[in-house]
């Protein structure tokens, strides 16, 4: 895999901490700004610590590398590497990948640069890089891997329940009102992702609620890969424990992980936000 380098952002979390060519995937970091303040990397904010609401006024934004960062990033791995391969979280949830594409394009004479829109986020995108790496280590070349990865993609799903709609209203997803008046009324809706695009698909009235559409949706398929379980903070702490019990009992051959939500994933949902992510099988 000497000759090939998969780049993606800090909001990729891995199953695997030790998978096959990790040693050749390099993480392009958010800044965050929050009241006005900008904090490179993130560094020093702990996503556990964020307020359940951005009605106070602490406006979260994700801030990606401009395209002249991304075009240094490109020239310094072209100098190691023959090929670079892209896989960044959806182009509708950060600015990341839009940055990126603007960037390839004036760094095309430098080296070839494959830029995948995962249209999802978090371990979603984990999987889909962890895939690539594997890939890569056996010896595939770019173009394999990316027909690989592009059919993958539809195969994903993803869910989010989030608390926090006032979050959502930061990251441009949601009216404000909406967002207050959601917050007010304690409602718990279900998003996924079509495209990459966030959409609603169950406004659930409870905590549980919410768990039992978690376990309907899982129902819908026949043969799956792996399931995965994104953790916030309470209210979905007791949650967690049923949800992980039941994927147990119901799935005991697929594997299956547990994360706590990234600073990323938390700036744009919320830190009271339970995600499940879903593979499936061929």
């Amino acid at each position: 895999m000497g000759n090939l380098c998969i780049l993606t952002d800090a909001a990729t979390q891995f199953t695997h901490p030790g998978f096959p060519g990790y040693q050749h995937v390099w993480i392009v970091p958010y800044d965050v700004s929050l009241r006005g303040l900008v904090y490179p990397e993130g560094e020093g904010i702990r996503w556990n610590y964020l307020p359940s609401s951005t009605l106070n006024g602490i406006k979260p934004r994700l801030k990606a590398p401009d395209p002249e960062t991304f075009y240094a990033l490109f020239q310094k791995h072209a100098a190691e590497y023959s090929h670079v391969i892209a896989i960044f979280s959806s182009s509708e949830l950060t600015p990341i990948y839009k940055a990126a594409e603007e960037a390839a394009q004036a760094a095309k004479n430098l080296v070839p640069i494959t830029l995948i829109d995962s249209q999802t986020i978090s371990v979603g995108v984990g999987l889909l890089v962890q895939m690539a790496a594997q890939e890569a280590a056996h010896g595939k070349d770019p173009l394999t891997i990316e027909q690989k990865i592009r059919r993958t993609i539809p195969k994903l799903y993803t869910l989010i329940c989030t608390a926090g709609l006032s979050y959502l209203h930061e990251a441009g997803f949601l009216e404000k009102p909406q967002a207050i008046a959601g917050e007010m009324l304690n409602m718990l809706p279900v998003l996924s992702f079509e495209e990459g695009k966030i959409s609603p698909i169950e406004k659930a009235r409870n905590v549980r609620g919410a768990l039992d559409f978690f376990q309907e949706f899982l129902e819908e398929f026949e043969e799956l890969r792996h399931i995965a379980v994104l953790q916030g903070i309470s209210p979905f702490n007791h949650e967690t424990q049923i949800l992980r019990n039941y994927v147990h009992e119901m799935f005991p051959d697929v594997p299956f992980s547990e994360h706590s939500l990234n600073l990323p994933t938390a700036i744009l949902f919320g830190p009271r936000t339970i995600g499940m992510v879903i593979l499936e099988g061929d």
